[in-house]
């Protein structure tokens, strides 16, 4: 099986590089979590998520965000690759 290069750097480069264009007003409001948003889930669901977040040290909020952010991301690259659709 074919190995798939690297390509965090580059995604972190190009991250960077769209950041240094934003203004602080932009930036912070990017960036500025002021929103509350609740969800409802099992016991069983909340206790695992809890486990993940506190192995990976990370707040429910970051897990959650990386998460989306990862969907998204892989989203983009197969409507990329199939043309646009899902």
């Amino acid at each position: 099986m074919k190995e798939k290069p690297d390509r965090s750097k580059d995604h972190f480069k190009a991250v960077t590089e769209s950041f240094r264009r934003l203004t602080p007003e932009r930036l912070e409001s990017i960036l500025a979590k002021r929103q509350k948003m609740q969800i409802r889930v099992s016991e069983s669901d909340k206790a695992d998520i809890a486990a993940t977040t506190k192995w990976l040290r990370l707040t429910a909020t970051e897990y959650l965000l990386r998460l989306h952010y990862l969907a998204g991301n892989l989203l983009r690259e197969r409507m990329e690759k199939t043309g646009g659709s899902r």
